[in-house]
């Protein structure tokens, strides 16, 4: 596995060689990968982040014409920033492993022009938007994937084949 965590200048992490290392050798830390994000999160639910929202005491969204009127899935009116009267102490304990990923793809051969495919595909690591991105369009594909087995059970196949990627 090449190490994929790069520097500003393009270059590899400090004290890492180009030769591949075992996977527990290599994990993303501040000091040694210049791109991990210095900002800790860490997600909670609603019933851990009420307290929290409810102590901003900035702009009143619902009163904002800015908002539209926009509400929350909480029942209080959300707002935005604060006073600075209010500070949180947050401590995240996190890893940054590097670990193995697998490339599942399923071939549907194609019964006239099997040497001609159609590809299928989808990402399955969350760049943005936590969950939300890659499966969004993981679950059109397991449907999609879906109606292909019935299709096939009940005899049809392909011109082309069809190669279903993730």
């Amino acid at each position: 596995y090449p190490l994929v965590c790069l520097g500003s200048s393009g270059e590899r992490p400090k004290g890492r060689s180009s030769a591949r290392t075992s996977l527990e050798d290599r994990k993303y830390t501040y000091e040694t990968c210049p791109t991990v994000p210095r900002i800790p999160a860490i997600p909670i639910g609603y019933g851990d982040a009420e307290p929290f929202l409810r102590s901003l005491d900035g702009i009143d969204v619902t009163q904002n014409p800015i908002f539209d009127g926009w509400q929350g899935g909480l029942p209080f009116n959300y707002h935005i920033g604060g006073t600075g009267n209010i500070s949180v102490h947050l401590q995240v304990e996190n890893e940054h492993p590097i670990r193995p990923e697998w490339n599942v793809v399923a071939t549907i051969p194609g019964s006239e022009e099997p040497d001609r495919q159609i590809l299928i595909g989808n990402h399955r690591d969350g760049w943005t938007a936590g969950a939300r991105d890659p499966h969004s369009g993981s679950a059109p594909m397991m449907e999609v994937a879906r109606a292909f087995g019935i299709l096939l059970e009940e005899g049809w196949r392909p011109r082309r084949t069809i190669k279903l990627m993730s």
